[in-house]
């Protein structure tokens, strides 16, 4: 039986071309932390790409008889698709798949077996009508009927739960959305489970619902891969760059450009945590932070090392830049340094070092680092000195 490739069966065999290879995609270049959620979707793409290649094989036989073996095949993975998308949305939202999960796993399993072997006792025969498609005839489609509801209705209440349980537990994302994907996505399926056999001018609607729902997960893992980025790449407590990042960075700068740095440390800072507590020199750390990003803005980084010390970089910065970015750091803060108690009350005016370094293209980011170190104690010695 060959395929017959027709307007009507163009989105199925896109969706099943873009299954496929977003399956081998996700397989391939998805690994480490990444590997639980290429697997779970491995098993959406995969599944979807099967619904549509056996609807468009059944949009393109000949008879009744063979679209009923078609349908045997089709129904139970329709139910091991949503099966799959349902844990999908467990996997995005971090919710714990249930014991028992795995094995509705292998009842689908056990359908799809018992659907195809017992084909010509559980479907009726369909009729093609002029439209191209087959409808099953209302005496038979009684039971017929029963059996789609029970096969979509369970698993879309169980996604229903799943999409609602996650958004309850990640309240600050957006809800309309998924509340319209979710509602649309259960019109689609009405429509493939109960009004499609009675009426000869519709088509099959899931695929629809698919790109939707595939869609909203895609999102999901964005949103996980941009959370992870920032986790990795800045710091929790004050929000600038973290160390990893910044040795990262100015290497890579290193390569191609000359770069400027200005090591920066809180002076006295251990006496303030010694004297006032650690919650004030944490205090002290994001005060500094947020006086100076208005002056290092990107391609500008500001990155914390760790403790009180930070590198400020500043790429394409000329030796004799010095005094100009010196300048322009302590004016932003001058008179703002400033750290009080919990009534509001002053208990410390803070002062930071600063020590300047410049580096050539090709230069060792190390070396350069170690350069503005130096330059940084030398400079705090010296403003000791009376």
């Amino acid at each position: 039986m060959s395929l017959e490739i027709n307007l009507a069966t163009v989105p199925l065999f896109g969706m099943a071309a873009l299954g496929i290879v977003a399956s081998l995609f996700l397989l391939i270049y998805w690994d480490g932390y990444w590997k639980t959620y290429a697997r779970t979707f491995f098993k959406v793409t995969a599944l979807g790409a099967l619904v549509s290649i056996a609807q468009m094989w059944m949009m393109s036989v000949h008879t009744g008889v063979q679209a009923r073996l078609v349908y045997s095949i089709a129904l139970p993975l329709v139910f091991l698709g949503q099966l799959a998308i349902i844990e999908a949305f467990m996997v995005c939202f971090h919710i714990s798949k249930p014991p028992w999960f795995s094995n509705i796993w292998w009842g689908g399993a056990l359908f799809f077996c018992a659907s195809v072997a017992l084909h010509t006792h559980i479907y009726p025969i369909l009729h093609r009508v002029p439209s191209g498609y087959f409808f099953a005839s209302p005496p038979s489609a009684i039971g017929f009927s029963v059996l789609k509801i029970t096969v979509f209705g369970s698993t879309f209440v169980g996604l229903l739960y799943t999409v609602l349980l996650g958004l309850r537990m990640r309240s600050e994302r957006q809800r309309w959305p998924y509340a319209i994907a979710v509602c649309f996505y259960a019109l689609c399926m009405v429509n493939d489970g109960v009004i499609l056999q009675h009426y000869r001018t519709l088509y099959p609607t899931a695929w629809v619902s698919e790109v939707i729902l595939y869609g909203m997960l895609w999102n999901e893992v964005r949103w996980h891969m941009k959370d992870v980025y920032r986790r990795l790449n800045h710091d929790a407590l004050t929000g600038a760059f973290s160390r990893s990042f910044g040795e990262f960075y100015l290497a890579e700068l290193l390569h191609t450009r000359e770069v400027g740095l200005l090591y920066a440390d809180i002076d006295h800072f251990k006496e303030i945590n010694d004297t006032y507590g650690h919650h004030v020199g944490d205090q002290a750390l994001k005060l500094l932070v947020h006086l100076l990003r208005p002056v290092v803005q990107s391609p500008n980084a500001l990155i914390r090392l760790g403790g009180d010390e930070f590198l400020l970089v500043f790429p394409d910065a000329a030796p004799g830049d010095e005094e100009r970015l010196r300048t322009a750091i302590q004016a932003a803060l001058d008179d703002h340094l400033l750290l009080h108690d919990e009534q509001g009350m002053r208990i410390a005016n803070l002062s930071i070092s600063l020590g300047w370094a410049h580096a050539t293209k090709g230069a060792s980011w190390a070396r350069v680092l170690h350069q503005a170190d130096l330059s940084m104690y030398k400079h705090k010695e010296a403003r000791r000195r009376p």
